[in-house]
């Protein structure tokens, strides 16, 4: 029991992040949006579709940050 204590330690922190929270879902739906949209034109692949959208939303300096906390509260 301590050790799973010990393990996740970080995961409160990291669940209760504002922009987990809100800012992410919706960025994703949009992700989505833009990815199954048929407007006639070739799509673009799904990272330049990913980087499109989040660009001028959420910095890439937050980005970075909250991935790392996601990492550090499931897998360190």
């Amino acid at each position: 029991m301590l050790q799973d204590l010990k393990k996740f330690r970080h995961a409160p922190t990291f669940v209760n992040n504002e922009r987990l929270q809100n800012m992410y879902p919706e960025l994703l739906c949009q992700v989505a949006e833009n990815i199954f949209r048929s407007n006639g034109k070739p799509r673009h692949k799904i990272g330049r579709v990913m980087f499109d959208t989040l660009r001028g939303k959420v910095p890439l300096r937050t980005l970075l940050r909250d991935g790392w906390q996601a990492a550090r509260a499931l897998f360190f």
